[in-house]
């Protein structure tokens, strides 16, 4: 049997159930800094950190070590393998040594737009505790579509076929 280069994609993607869903891709976050109306920790400053939250996946920075109200996480870099979730909760954490860490404040963003549009942009989201605005995170957004797989086709091409058959005659 013959089939064509077309042919062949269809069926080699056909039996390798591989996922087309839009948005499906690497969603790349850099937290940069943030601005915190106030730090919890009495004595010392607070170590803050973020945590972010998409579907089931959890990510963590590493904490800014006496960031207090102005903490900055400039080489920190959070990926997820984004599915289909359009909710990004991020979360402010005070990391303490002695004793359980304090959570500070929280936001969410949805996504979605930034997945449309690609690229890489640079947004603020307003965070909250306990319903009053606690501060705000500057945070570099962005995605990286899943590359659709292309596979070569297998046997000879159309031009190769044709030289072939006419080398010799039986």
């Amino acid at each position: 049997l013959l089939y064509n280069s077309k042919q062949i994609i269809y069926l080699t993607l056909k039996h390798r159930k591989i996922k087309t869903m839009h948005g499906l891709g690497k969603l790349i976050l850099t937290p940069r800094m943030a601005d915190l109306k106030s730090d919890k920790n009495i004595i010392f400053k607070a170590d803050p950190y973020c945590v972010f939250l998409l579907g089931d996946q959890r990510k963590v920075t590493t904490p800014c070590k006496s960031g207090g109200t102005n903490p900055s996480w400039e080489t920190d870099v959070v990926t997820f393998d984004r599915t289909i979730e359009e909710l990004l909760v991020v979360q402010i954490w005070d990391s303490d040594l002695l004793s359980k860490d304090d959570f500070l404040c929280e936001g969410c963003i949805n996504i979605l737009n930034f997945i449309q549009t690609g690229g890489k942009q640079s947004i603020t989201i307003e965070l909250f505790s306990k319903g009053e605005l606690w501060g705000r995170l500057l945070l570099d957004i962005a995605f990286e579509p899943e590359q659709k797989i292309v596979h070569p086709p297998i046997g000879p091409s159309q031009t190769e076929q044709k030289q072939f058959i006419g080398v010799g005659k039986f």
